[in-house]
């Protein structure tokens, strides 16, 4: 009895040290509609430096307005940021993205910096109104540039700002979207990004 508590408390104490690099940072839920999605993160030793966002921009009073409906971030490796001589190459992550909107412009942080930080822009419940939800999202860049995004700029309000700890950079993302087929659909709701560990 007293070997199987031991074991399991090892293989506790293994798990929280695996994971205890990763941190997540969640954007204040004014609205809470919809399903979180898969957590999906850089490649091993890549970080976000950039984003684009896919926004249903205001049809009219007779349409169904989601606003924000996806968010890409970009990753690279630190070696490939900080040399220019090196390829380019970067990897887009995203977690769920709604059906309406189309990705626009891609949004970076100047070089060498990657981002350690975000702020949702949301739209509480309208009640008999059209919802919106998540209508926009700035990226905080470790150089201290803020980088904003091109959502709905009329509705809701910018949330608390979140950021990473210290010595560590954005590197993965989910977020919570309402599926199509209600009569009110908000799409995206709110996102969490993981923050790791940088050399």
């Amino acid at each position: 009895m007293v070997f199987q508590r031991i074991s399991v408390i090892l293989v506790l104490t293994f798990l929280c040290k695996v994971y205890a690099d990763d941190v997540l940072i969640s954007s204040p839920h004014v609205t809470n509609y919809g399903d979180w999605g898969e957590i999906e993160k850089c490649p091993e030793g890549a970080y976000v430096f950039g984003y684009k966002l896919k926004v249903q921009h205001g049809g009219g009073v007779l349409v169904d307005d989601t606003a924000l409906n996806g968010i890409e971030l970009l990753c690279i490796s630190l070696a490939k940021r900080h040399n220019a001589t090196l390829s380019k190459a970067l990897t887009p992550i995203t977690s769920t993205v709604g059906h309406a909107g189309d990705f626009g412009i891609i949004l970076e942080c100047p070089e060498p910096a990657f981002a350690v930080g975000f702020q949702l822009r949301s739209e509480p419940n309208q009640l008999l109104y059209d919802d919106s939800a998540a209508n926009d999202l700035k990226l905080s860049c470790s150089t201290g540039e803020t980088l904003e995004g091109y959502g709905d700029p009329i509705f809701g309000d910018w949330t608390e700002p979140q950021h990473c700890p210290r010595s560590t950079y954005i590197c993965g993302i989910q977020t919570q979207v309402e599926s199509d087929g209600q009569t009110d659909n908000t799409s995206l709701n709110n996102v969490n990004m993981v923050c790791c560990d940088h050399p």
